[in-house]
């Protein structure tokens, strides 16, 4: 997850990964609750910035 999942470029941790035939990656940048089990299932610490900064674009995307 720390390797293939989190995007420096994003600043935080991408939904999921799929194909691109161009580049052989393609991060899902789709907000929504699936950053919530990077602390939830015990892969990474609730205080992490990486889960926090995640976490953060979620609550500031979807606020309404």
């Amino acid at each position: 997850m720390e390797t293939h999942l989190f995007s420096h470029q994003h600043g935080g941790f991408v939904r999921k990964l799929g194909d691109d035939p161009q580049s052989g990656c393609d991060y899902d940048l789709t907000l929504d609750a699936s950053p919530f089990g990077l602390f939830t299932f015990g892969a990474f610490e609730a205080t992490d910035p990486r889960v926090v900064a995640s976490m953060e674009a979620v609550r500031t995307g979807l606020w309404v």
